[in-house]
């Protein structure tokens, strides 16, 4: 979303209060101020707004903003006057040529632009991995013993219909996975690799045979899956967890670690709530000697 369409001024509250320049300004000055801010916001480009040639009705470039800006604002033009004479002074607004701008504005709206881009891009690059990731399918995992599957379950399934059974089952877990990581790098092979470890430790874990999470057990692992990857990107949670790449959580150590810390997270905050419940104390307590 463009910033000039956003519902609201982002306005930085402690810049705000703290500006030396600003603060020099009088009472009615910033109250200008704040007006002219709200209209930059709904300009176009955002934080500038353009004198143009129909506007330029003196000599003077700060009355002729005056005297546009008088049209917009509830102040008398003596009062938008020597704001905007006392505010271009002090730098809070500058001039670019026929443009009057708000630098931290602008500024903003550049950055906001360039990150725009970059999202762009990295949604592209998100999109192609993704779908070369699920063109991958079971090349990508030779040690899968096809002849085994096809034995445990007495030649129920072709060896085309379990490669194409894998291969769903470890694209549904890269888009849980993607649902919380969207900027992640897919590395095809590694990933896929790694993802089907994580459904057969899932499936160990669960006591369950490897071969049900093909079918009967999809949308269990799905699920499980799902609580883990939400619980390494909360919001809470530590960079380290946050940033973790499938082929870490994938190992036997890695996914147990991240089982018992969401087994004992818990437990531990009840501690630490009980702690703090039993240091409090009753109001009459406080003031007793």
């Amino acid at each position: 979303m463009a910033r000039k369409d956003l519902p609201y001024l982002p306005l930085y509250v402690q810049d705000y209060l703290t500006d030396e320049r600003l603060n020099e300004c009088s009472p009615s000055t910033q109250g200008v101020y704040i007006k002219v801010m709200c209209i930059l916001h709904k300009s176009t480009p955002y934080g500038k707004i353009l004198l143009k040639q129909n506007d330029k009705q003196t000599e003077s470039k700060i009355k002729n903003f005056a005297i546009k800006f008088a049209k917009h604002l509830p102040f008398e033009l003596p009062v938008i006057l020597a704001a905007l004479d006392e505010l271009i002074r002090e730098e809070c607004l500058r001039f670019d040529g026929d443009f009057i701008y708000q630098k931290r504005m602008v500024d903003d709206a550049e950055l906001s632009i360039t990150r725009s881009k970059s999202g762009s891009e990295g949604g592209k690059r998100t999109q192609k991995s993704k779908r070369d990731f699920a063109k991958a399918k079971i090349k990508a995992n030779p040690d899968i013993d096809i002849e085994y599957i096809i034995r445990v379950f007495n030649c129920e399934f072709s060896e085309k219909e379990i490669i194409n059974y894998y291969a769903m089952i470890v694209k549904e877990m890269m888009d849980v996975f993607l649902k919380y990581r969207p900027t992640y790098e897919i590395l095809i092979e590694e990933d896929y690799h790694s993802l089907l470890e994580i459904a057969y430790t899932i499936a160990e874990r669960k006591g369950w045979d490897k071969k049900e999470i093909l079918v009967i057990k999809k949308s269990c692992l799905l699920e499980s899956w799902e609580k883990v990857v939400e619980w390494l990107t909360g919001e809470k949670q530590v960079e380290y967890y946050k940033t973790m790449p499938l082929d870490k959580i994938c190992t036997k150590k890695g996914f147990r670690d991240i089982q018992e810390r969401m087994k004992t997270t818990p437990i531990l905050s009840e501690i630490k709530l009980k702690q703090m419940e039993s240091k409090r104390i009753t109001h009459e307590q406080y003031f007793e000697e």
